[in-house]
């Protein structure tokens, strides 16, 4: 018994406990943020906004690079001023990047997303979708150097002063502007002072000597390239579909019907802290102790997927309830859609699962297979079903996508991993 105890006591648990917690609270938080926001704004409101927050999250995905695995991976062994340079030329490159992509975005949206095209018509709109893209992916990347420094406590400490000030903005904004632009006001705002006190306050005292300039040292782009080229295609079709969902739902379906759409997906985004605060945990403690991985990660994935099926078998039970905290209208859209989605949760984090072992095992290349299978058949399945279907559809599709794929991950994991001899 006490040694389990000592056992959680070591860095993949530590580690994993902060950013377990720190996803909760950003979850549970952000949960109580778009309740409010759908008691104190339209539906409509509500839908175009979660839209123009997935849109701005594809572009921040696009824009990253996979720099932020790349940091996971390569920061634990680059000390000092190695290290300084490295994190300020990430920071740097993703935040050029990331404001040319939504020049563009914003330029063609009649092309790619008409629903949102009110962004382009508001300037104030406009300037704050400018200032919310960099942040977006500036949140990420250094939420990845707490996770390369074991110190994703401070990653739960930004979250916990950031949400709850993104809840009083939300509020104050509704009787200033009573529209979806104060609602997304809230949001950028918010997010803009958390990655400020992040890179003046946090980063520093994580990484000795810290720093920030505008510096981009181009030798450790080229060191991380080869590494990070691979993980960027791999995030890129992983992550790309959740952002895509939204602005295609409110695009073929409307923004009303996109904000039940979203409230389900961020309703079941709290499922999956479990397994992306593990998997993230795991991959960073494998770049630290590839000689023990293996045993470590078979408890945690046991444990992981034990709480995983109870916490499923909840939301089965309870979805039409849960959801009548958004509002009556929330409950009969979405209670059929979240049952779906739930069960998604399974397949979803299998693959998930492989995609980090993948990483820690440097497998790029069935990364890149599974990933690009993954998106395409959530994506593609997930577009006609939606047509043919309406909102249920959308579940369907992703569910159905991302059950193909796992059928060969799952394989791997559970002889690799979970039924691995205990030696």
């Amino acid at each position: 018994m006490f040694t389990r105890i000592k056992s959680l006591r070591k860095p993949l648990y530590e580690n994993a406990f902060y950013l377990i917690l720190s996803t909760a609270v950003m979850n549970v938080l952000g949960f109580l943020y778009w309740f409010i926001a759908a008691r104190l704004y339209s539906d409509e409101d509500v839908g175009l906004v979660s839209a123009v927050i997935a849109a701005a999250g594809i572009l921040s995905i696009l824009s990253e690079f996979g720099l932020g695995i790349s940091l996971i991976r390569f920061l634990p062994l680059s000390e000092g001023e190695k290290g300084n340079e490295m994190i300020n030329s990430c920071i740097n490159v993703c935040t050029y990047a990331s404001l040319v992509l939504t020049v563009i975005f914003i330029a063609g949206l009649d092309l790619w997303s008409p629903s949102l095209i009110s962004v382009r018509r508001n300037i104030m709109f406009l300037i704050f979708f400018l200032i919310f893209t960099p942040t977006t992916t500036l949140n990420s990347l250094t939420n990845h150097i707490f996770v390369a420094k074991r110190a994703a406590r401070f990653e739960l400490i930004a979250n916990a002063i950031r949400r709850p000030l993104s809840i009083l903005l939300v509020v104050i904004f509704a009787f200033v502007f009573n529209s979806a632009y104060g609602l997304f006001v809230s949001s950028s705002f918010s997010l803009l002072f958390g990655i400020i006190l992040t890179i003046v306050v946090f980063i520093p005292k994580v990484q000795k000597d810290y720093r920030f300039s505008f510096s981009i040292k181009t030798k450790y782009i080229k060191e991380m390239y080869s590494y990070s080229a691979g993980n960027y295609i791999t995030k890129v079709f992983l992550q790309l579909p959740s952002h895509i969902f939204p602005v295609m739902v409110a695009n073929i379906l409307g923004p009303q019907q996109n904000a039940y759409f979203s409230m389900v997906w961020w309703t079941v985004s709290i499922i999956n802290v479990l397994t992306t605060s593990i998997s993230n945990s795991m991959f960073a403690e494998g770049s630290y102790q590839e000689k023990t991985f293996r045993k470590d990660a078979s408890r945690a994935l046991k444990m992981t997927i034990f709480a995983l099926v109870l916490i499923v078998l909840l939301f089965l039970i309870i979805s039409d309830k849960l959801l009548l905290l958004f509002g009556r209208s929330y409950s009969e859209n979405g209670a059929t859609l979240l049952r779906i989605m739930s069960l998604s949760v399974i397949p979803w984090s299998i693959n998930y699962i492989y995609i980090t072992i993948g990483r820690i095992e440097k497998s790029i290349g069935n990364l890149i297979k599974v990933s690009v299978a993954s998106a395409v058949t959530t994506v593609g399945f997930g577009y006609f079903m939606i047509l043919k279907m309406g909102l249920n559809g959308a579940g369907f599709g992703w569910a159905l996508g991302q059950t193909i794929v796992a059928i060969p991950t799952a394989f791997y994991v559970f002889r690799s991993f979970i039924l691995m001899p205990r030696k």
